[in-house]
């Protein structure tokens, strides 16, 4: 029996008739009730518009060109925390602690989120833990985080994918995933609608968008959760027996 966060993980398995689980990965839930009382004592205070937490890969399926495409055109390079591996972020990937993560998350108003595919995807996950939105494509291939229970609560700001085209695997010669087939000026549109939410919208009605976030990660994605989950698989419970 295995245990996969991946949806499509799980499909291999299938087809090759093992059997198999699917299990979310976890937020840190200490850190992300203790950086969320930041947010109940003052939910606008915000240091950034966005942050962008993404590494450097081979095929650039996370698309960190295309978010510091998106924040130049805009004028936000400079109102944006840019976590990443390239020579125009701030930070590092990895080189922060969770409880510093999640505070920089708290104080942006929404997380840039532009992979084109994911097994689960943490750092929307965790960022909506601390009553952050995401900026994500509308694409099934990056949902596993945004279909948990209660998810029709959750605030999104989506760009719309019109299909998709495949991408060669960087690791599986001959083999290809999923690319978003999407229009540039949505992408615009979708971060400026996420600026004129924040805009629009007065600081009780913020801090109900950011609770129920806080609230959505911790019905799914909390390690008590996801415990609670894994101990619910026959095979592991007879193992434990």
């Amino acid at each position: 029996t295995v245990v996969t966060t991946s949806e499509w993980n799980s499909q291999v398995l299938t087809m090759h008739g093992i059997p198999n689980y699917i299990v979310p990965r976890a937020v840190d839930d200490d850190v992300a009730d203790t950086v969320f009382e930041n947010v109940r004592q003052n939910p606008t205070e915000y240091k950034y518009d966005f942050i962008l937490v993404a590494t450097v890969t081979r095929d650039g399926h996370k698309n960190d060109r295309l978010a510091y495409q998106v924040l130049r055109d805009l004028n936000a390079l400079t109102r944006t925390l840019k976590i990443c591996d390239r020579e125009w972020c701030d930070i590092k990937p990895f080189s922060l602690s969770d409880d510093q993560l999640y505070e920089y998350m708290r104080q942006s108003k929404a997380i840039i989120w532009l992979s084109e595919s994911e097994g689960f995807g943490l750092p929307p996950a965790e960022a909506m833990s601390v009553g952050t939105p995401a900026i994500r494509f509308d694409s099934h291939y990056v949902e596993a985080p945004f279909v948990g229970k209660g998810h029709e609560t959750i605030l999104q700001f989506k760009i719309p994918v019109y299909g998709y085209k495949p991408r060669v695997s960087p690791v599986a010669p001959g083999k290809y995933f999923p690319s978003p087939i999407f229009d540039y000026n949505d992408v615009i549109r979708t971060f400026k609608e996420a600026l004129y939410y924040f805009d629009g919208n007065d600081r009780d009605e913020i801090y109900e968008m950011r609770f129920n976030l806080h609230e959505y990660v911790k019905s799914n994605f909390y390690h008590s959760v996801v415990i609670d989950k894994l101990l619910r698989i026959d095979a592991v419970r007879v193992r434990l027996e």
